[in-house]
């Protein structure tokens, strides 16, 4: 299904026309290791954790599905700039992919991927806000924001060639800070579709995908049953969703440590627990679009279909 896969990956290879005088990527600074860093997000069945280097980087990021097991594994490098240069995805134990990062000046500009001996690049293109717009991607796959003034995404769409198979649509009720933004040194989602941080976490988000151009919608939340519970510096501790569609909550949880009053000590900060009836059974939506690498055959074989496509 085409469609799982590119929510794996990002975007693709094309020439990209901007301005010197373009808003730029802030780099990341030296006092990275005394800032707000988020070290786990919870989302039932999609457990995340966060490891940091010396200089307060993000080195790993791990994730398990709801089985108590790490199965997906991705570890980061930096350049002598603190830019983003190398991931290594490991399944299982086992390399499956490296992902090189190309930077211009201060942009990311391109992702090459070795995916088990199949190569393809993703290229980014900005506004001239320095915000990420377009992504394209090999063998036909784009990805496009609309932003809101503030810079928080409102319309997230992906197509192939000129079709559309998937949007995002996104309402941001309450002010917040997107606990992605404390991932020190990742300047986007990746290795997800959800590339782009929004400075809030949305109140909302509605899923629909499209079939031959007919519509059907997989995740559809309720703003005003969304509740937030604030922690330190204004970043989220848990967000409690309502979908729609299966009438279930979605329950987020953030960890965090240096987040505190007693600044550079560290600081949990912990959601609430909770007893609702959790997680639909349509991962396929899931939120962020938390969508699973592996099995490695399973993915190998899709990245074949699109190199015949």
């Amino acid at each position: 299904m085409f469609f799982a896969l590119l929510i794996v990956f990002s975007s693709c290879q094309k020439s990209i026309t901007e301005s010197s005088t373009e808003a730029e990527t802030k780099v990341p600074d030296a006092s990275l290791k005394n800032k707000c860093q988020l070290t786990a997000m919870n989302l039932e069945g999609f457990n995340n954790r966060f490891h940091y280097n010396t200089k307060g980087l993000a080195d790993e990021w791990k994730i398990e599905y709801g089985d108590g097991i790490y199965h997906d594994v991705y570890t980061l490098s930096y350049d002598n700039n603190n830019h983003l240069s190398r991931a290594l995805y490991h399944y299982d134990g086992f390399l499956q992919a490296t992902i090189d990062f190309v930077w211009t000046g201060n942009r990311l500009t391109t992702e090459r991927w070795d995916y088990s001996g199949f190569p393809f690049e993703v290229e980014n293109i900005y506004d001239v806000k320095g915000q990420i717009i377009r992504r394209e991607i090999s063998y036909g796959f784009t990805a496009v924001n609309q932003y809101s003034p503030n810079g928080n995404i409102l319309v997230r769409d992906i197509l192939i060639g000129d079709e559309l198979i998937h949007r995002g649509q996104y309402t941001y009720n309450q002010p917040n800070k997107n606990p992605f933004l404390a991932i020190q040194g990742l300047p986007y989602g990746f290795p997800f579709i959800t590339f782009d941080f929004s400075p809030w976490w949305e109140t909302s988000e509605k899923i629909t995908e499209y079939s031959a151009g007919s519509p059907f919608v997989t995740l559809d939340e309720d703003p005003a049953q969304t509740v937030m519970h604030i922690g330190f510096q204004n970043y989220p501790a848990s967000v409690d969703h309502f979908d729609l569609v299966t009438n279930s909550l979605v329950l987020f949880s953030f960890e965090y440590q240096n987040c505190g009053p007693q600044g550079n000590q560290p600081t949990r900060i912990n959601s609430p627990s909770a007893s609702q009836p959790s997680l639909r059974s349509n991962t396929n939506a899931n939120k962020l679009s938390l969508i699973k690498m592996g099995p490695p055959n399973a993915v190998k074989k899709q990245l074949e279909q699109l190199r015949k496509k």
